[in-house]
């Protein structure tokens, strides 16, 4: 039998379609990402406007059609940081339900990080030691790993931040090219909240693995590959190297808006909010003093799936 999981960002909306084989392991059969900004200007209106619900739908539409073709018994659908903070989500939860018929699930970011986890857990735990997971999305970042309470106990340690690339994007870089000051400022406001929200008396006391989940990441892998068409199966495990991060955030600094549609590697709807995701993704790196990330073309989606579909998990 086949299923769907469906992720919805405030940058992006993201679909799986699967089956499982007698392992209990994920076959995908379809995968798609579409950029809808639903989150868009969400800090200075509070609400997703008509547009931005508009194009979300679309996509939603359009991947239930994908479903329906694909002969999905069961579609599970959550939504995330824009929907959690939209005063209106409840009339684009109900505009789901009537247009496509099935329900969107808005999720705190506890869970969210937790089903990031488990997906970056089950591709990746039994290659690298201490995993700690980073989860860039467009309104929220999500950073998990497991500490020891006590011995042989641990449970996850989960920290849901209100900063994304989008939400980073409006609130400091308005100029392109982006302006040293602009930059700064917002590099400002993000050491801030991991010192704020990651008390350094709970970080690993052992060196981590640090793994990257969502869009800005494999945007940032796919361009340090120089990948004139996205690959998964190139992206998926990859390497990100501290010095390949910071080559591209002095690369994406010094072009405008047109300038960074044309690098190698990007995707041209992500051009406007890389920088930001880019920069959070470097002082992430440097709170765990770890030089490289291990990129997840996965996350939210798939651990969805693994958490409502398989019996293995």
């Amino acid at each position: 039998m086949n299923y769907a999981s469906i992720d919805i960002g405030t940058n992006s909306v993201l679909l799986l379609i699967a089956s499982l084989n007698a392992e209990g392991e994920i076959r995908p059969l379809v995968e798609k990402a579409e950029i809808t900004r639903l989150g868009e200007k969400l800090d200075q209106n509070g609400h997703t406007s008509p547009e931005a619900m508009e194009r979300t739908l679309k996509a939603l539409r359009q991947y239930t059609d994908l479903c329906h073709r694909n002969q999905v018994e069961r579609i599970v659908c959550v939504g995330t940081d824009a929907l959690r903070r939209a005063q209106n989500a409840h009339e684009f939860v109900q505009k789901v339900q009537e247009t496509c018929g099935f329900r969107v699930e808005v999720i705190p970011g506890k869970k969210e990080a937790e089903l990031a986890y488990l997906s970056a857990m089950l591709d990746f735990g039994d290659i690298y030691p201490n995993l700690v997971v980073v989860d860039i999305g467009g309104g929220s970042t999500e950073v998990i790993w497991r500490r020891e309470v006590l011995e042989d106990t641990a449970r996850l340690q989960t920290i849901s931040m209100r900063m994304g690339s989008v939400r980073l994007t409006e609130n400091f870089l308005k100029t392109d090219p982006v302006l040293k000051g602009e930059y700064r400022a917002m590099m400002d406001l993000i050491e801030e909240k991991l010192l704020k929200d990651i008390n350094p008396l709970r970080l690993p006391d052992t060196p981590v693995t640090l793994i990257g989940v969502a869009g800005t990441v494999t945007t940032l892998s796919s361009i340090a590959q120089k990948l004139e068409v996205y690959d998964h199966e190139k992206v998926q495990g990859a390497l990100l190297q501290h010095s390949e991060l910071l080559a591209i955030i002095e690369e994406l600094k010094g072009k405008d808006l047109e300038e960074r549609k044309q690098i190698v590697g990007m995707e041209p709807k992500r051009a406007d909010v890389l920088l930001a995701g880019a920069a959070i993704l470097e002082a992430v790196m440097r709170k765990f003093k770890t030089d490289r990330v291990v990129v997840s073309d996965h996350g939210i989606r798939y651990g969805l799936f693994y958490q409502r579909f398989s019996s293995t998990v």
